[in-house]
């Protein structure tokens, strides 16, 4: 019998502060429509997620290592409230804090990929069409965020209904962080909206 796969995503987790200012805005929606997408996710930004075996957990945690221990950690900053409409994945809306992708970023998560793909053993399923880069991506990496056109964010929820209340408070608001630091990445399985964390490690020079 073939091993069982597991998700493993590799998150930013932001500081409390942003953390916190998240974590209000997902009250708020969830308030007004209790059963929408994300809700029950932990705070974060998704640089990669992959199939793999239980069984090279372990060797996945010491790949994060290696790369924490080579990377510096940096500053981003965020570009304010966007909407996903129509979101490919949720056939919702879902409102996100938007992180201004730079160079750093795409050269963190070009690292991450090309070490912990490694032990991919399948594509991240999802019952989506992909087209274009969103599918060179898929058959690359098995992940269809990888590259230039990765939009890199912070996710409240994905709505349907009267959530969207909220998407309009939020947008005519204005209200958002400037900047934070990534001064470590974080480990986890997914399964359903079920979030684990294994391990968060330090970037270099971040004690």
């Amino acid at each position: 019998m073939s091993e069982k796969l597991i998700k493993y995503g590799v998150f930013w987790k932001p500081s409390e502060k942003i953390t916190d200012f998240i974590a209000y805005w997902k009250n708020r929606v969830s308030r007004v429509e209790p059963d929408a997408d994300y809700l029950k996710h932990p705070v974060h930004c998704t640089l990669y997620l992959l199939m793999a075996k239980k069984s090279d957990e372990v060797l996945l945690i010491k790949k994060m290592e290696k790369i924490c221990s080579q990377i510096h950690a940096f500053e981003l900053s965020f570009s304010g409230w966007i909407v996903f409409e129509n979101d490919a994945i949720t056939n919702a809306d879902t409102l996100v804090l938007k992180i201004k992708l730079n160079k750093q970023l795409l050269e963190l998560q070009r690292k991450i990929v090309e070490e912990m793909s490694l032990y991919r053993q399948s594509d991240v399923i999802c019952d989506v069409n992909w087209q274009a880069e969103y599918l060179e991506s898929m058959k690359k990496w098995g992940y269809p965020f990888v590259g230039s056109h990765w939009i890199p964010h912070i996710s409240v929820a994905s709505v349907k209904n009267a959530g969207k209340i909220c998407i309009d408070e939020a947008l005519n608001l204005h209200d958002f962080p400037s900047i934070d630091l990534i001064g470590s990445l974080s480990l986890y399985t997914i399964e359903n909206d079920r979030h684990d964390c294994l391990k968060t490690i330090n970037l270099k020079g971040r004690l």
